[in-house]
């Protein structure tokens, strides 16, 4: 008898002869898998109800899977019909395409050097890979991302709110003064931001990113339940299939940023479960195609 290589929990499992153990997924032992012989391999094996419906642990499939989507999925799949409406349906849903084949080669990229390296921080992986000039072309870029993000989520917040109590009586007046516009701004900042950048680990996310992402179900619901009635009112026929324009550019890059959530990769992967490369492919590879779906039917309803 030999040990299996691995370590699954600390629980070693014994194989006979020269038959290798095979464990389809890590989160089984925590589910109360059952172990099933067959003629040529013990497997650790659990129903499809059990994998869909059984509670997200840190560091599960679905858990990673939720958290990519929702790092990918924003506000910005609104700009997505317009994106349509400059180049033409065709044209668009091809952008879309060739932003998801762009996505999943980047995921390869980061793939391959995080399992052949044995790096699991992308920091590291620049530096391995690009020395110190790609680590600093990495982190200013980073820097100058993160703080876009956290200005755009404060003004759209900000924004909404206003918009909001508006529809609620609020007088115009009252809501453009300068002490409202730092309430709707420092409230969200306080009370939302804040607490969710305080878990250090990424899977304690993954609820939060499932709320999230409800949100933005619900506003792809409305678009799809108003399709029939445009379309009744004739809006077929004004589709156009494809038209260049100088645009196009400013459609290219809103396309290809739709998708991107490679800088979730290092967290999620680290902390993964068993995170072999035919894995973590398989997250990457449900999340963008996820993805993709959801943005080409919002291109095409919207």
């Amino acid at each position: 008898q030999r040990r299996v290589h691995g370590e699954f929990i600390g629980q070693q499992m014994l194989d006979s002869a020269n038959k290798d153990v095979e464990l389809r997924n890590k989160d089984d032992i925590h589910a109360g898998g059952q172990l099933l012989e067959n003629k040529n391999s013990p497997v650790l094996y659990r129903s499809w109800l059990d994998r869909t419906f059984s509670p997200m642990k840190p560091g599960s499939e679905r858990g990673s899977i939720l958290t990519f989507i929702a790092t990918g999925i924003g506000g910005g799949i609104l700009t997505l019909p317009w994106v349509c409406k400059e180049v033409g349906l065709g044209y668009g849903l091809i952008l879309l395409f060739i932003g998801m084949i762009a996505t999943l080669w980047s995921f390869t990229l980061l793939i391959e050097t995080a399992c052949t390296t044995n790096i699991k921080n992308v920091e590291q992986m620049c530096e391995a890979v690009g020395g110190r000039t790609l680590l600093c072309f990495y982190q200013t870029g980073l820097v100058f991302l993160l703080f876009g993000a956290v200005v755009g989520f404060q003004v759209i917040s900000a924004n909404v709110a206003t918009q909001i109590l508006q529809d609620f009586g609020f007088a115009k007046d009252t809501t453009d003064t300068y002490l409202f516009q730092v309430l709707v701004v420092a409230l969200p900042a306080t009370f939302i931001s804040f607490p969710l950048s305080q878990p250090k680990a990424i899977a304690s996310l993954r609820y939060p990113s499932l709320i999230g992402i409800c949100g933005i179900f619900v506003t792809f619901a409305i678009v799809i339940i108003q399709t029939p009635f445009f379309i009744s009112q004739g809006s077929l026929k004004n589709i156009v299939w494809g038209k260049l324009n100088f645009r196009v550019f400013q459609c290219c890059g809103i396309t290809y940023f739709a998708y991107m959530c490679q800088m979730s990769f290092s967290a999620i992967y680290s902390e993964l479960f068993n995170p072999t490369r035919e894995r973590i492919k398989k997250v990457t590879l449900r999340s963008v195609l996820i993805q993709m779906i959801f943005y080409m039917t919002m291109a095409v309803c919207g």
